[in-house]
């Protein structure tokens, strides 16, 4: 067996965990971010970033990366239900793959000195009592790290938390689940209009479907998970969402979709979020039913805002260090879940849909106050940029 020991490891190195990573190597921590999985990789996933997220990544000095990836500007949500439709608009926001911006993520990171290992399945196998003493983490094939800290940011289905007592995520008993697919080959013809996210509202859930950067589509759901059942299979619970919401016919290219996916149950909490010189962020510590690209939003603040604390953790252990990361995850990121536990509570009582798609329609200005509260943008309370750079280091 080998054992390495290192300043930080991040488990998961989707949006939450690269940034988390990125973060800490800028302030010259040895740093290894690792993933299960093999990149690139297909996720499932509403592809959608917000104000809030795009102002999270320029407050820490990612400036200009989804222009640069080619994310196609949002401007409205366009809802389905019931045989009608309505149009919100949306303040600043994008489309893009998670291949792109994942991708970009990573090798910000790595530009700031990480190292990452993909492919790799961690597991948290004992938690030291000091910074000195560290965390063991096992790799597979016999090898373990000892890291002075641990960021966990390995998403919904995460697991390396299993054998460690006091982390437990606790899942909503009527929580529904994820499921979403990109088309083989860009669309030649618009089939949702540019700039625009459609989202189907049916008795089962909701279908989003956007537009992504290379002219492929995405399509994305939050379904109850006895409707896949019902349906016969996950392609066919999302053909019957958008019939149930009245779309009609359409063009929509269901059929091209490469592989349907689905997610573990969405609306889940983590009692605990922080221990010594340990951090969950990102869908780990947490997560409610997103529709117009919070989940990516809470994703990106999280991992902004975590490496300040976690690299006071590096030196020396202390309570107050996980004190403020429970306050900074409630004021950046439950806070903001709060409205959108709203609109899910509202999507699951189909006739309210109904009633709220017929008001939006004759009055569209009524959503925007819940808009802004769920996109506002990054602030100065926000995470400021990292104070120590490296040449190279910004994505």
């Amino acid at each position: 067996m080998s054992e390495t020991c290192i300043d930080a490891v991040v488990i998961g190195a989707g949006p939450a965990g690269a940034l988390a990573a990125r973060g800490l190597a800028l302030q010259g921590h040895s740093v290894w971010l690792v993933d299960k999985q093999s990149f690139p990789r297909p996720k499932v996933c509403g592809c959608c970033l917000n104000q809030y997220a795009i102002t999270s990544l320029e407050r820490v000095g990612i400036t200009g990366l989804v222009e640069r990836l080619g994310g196609r500007p949002l401007e409205r949500l366009h809802m389905i239900a019931g045989g009608r439709s309505a149009d919100v608009p949306l303040p600043r926001g994008v489309s893009l793959s998670r291949g792109a911006l994942d991708g970009a993520l990573i090798e910000a990171a790595k530009l700031a000195g990480a190292d990452f290992i993909d492919g790799v399945s961690a597991k948290v196998q004992t938690l030291g009592g000091t910074a000195e003493e560290g965390h063991r983490v096992s790799l597979g094939s016999g090898n373990s790290v000892v890291a002075r800290v641990l960021v966990i940011a390995d998403g919904l289905g995460g697991s390396s938390l299993s054998a460690v007592e006091g982390y437990r995520v606790e899942t909503a008993p009527a929580s529904r689940i994820g499921l979403g697919g990109v088309t083989r080959s860009p669309v030649t013809q618009p089939t949702i209009p540019r700039g625009t996210i459609a989202m189907a509202c049916g008795q089962d859930g909701y279908l989003g479907v956007v537009e992504l950067e290379d002219g492929r589509l995405d399509f994305a759901a939050a379904i109850d998970a006895a409707a896949i059942k019902q349906a016969g299979g996950i392609a066919q619970a999302a053909r019957r969402l958008v019939e149930q919401s009245g779309l009609g016919d359409h063009d929509w290219p269901m059929d091209d979709v490469e592989r349907w996916r689905a997610t573990p149950a969405l609306t889940r909490t983590r009692k605990r979020i922080a221990g010594p010189g340990l951090f969950v962020v990102g869908d780990a510590a947490g997560y409610v039913e997103p529709f117009t690209g919070e989940g990516m939003a809470w994703a990106i603040a999280g991992g902004s805002a975590v490496s300040e604390v976690a690299s006071e953790a590096v030196q020396k252990w202390d309570t107050s260090q996980e004190i403020r990361w429970v306050e900074r995850h409630r004021a950046r990121i439950r806070n903001r879940q709060a409205g959108c536990k709203l609109v899910a509570a509202t999507l699951r009582r189909p006739w309210l849909t109904r009633v709220v798609v017929r008001s939006l329609s004759a009055w569209p200005g009524i959503a925007n106050p819940l808009v802004r509260r769920i996109a506002a943008p990054a602030t100065a309370s926000d995470p400021a940029p990292t104070p120590y750079t490296r040449e190279g280091s910004f994505a």
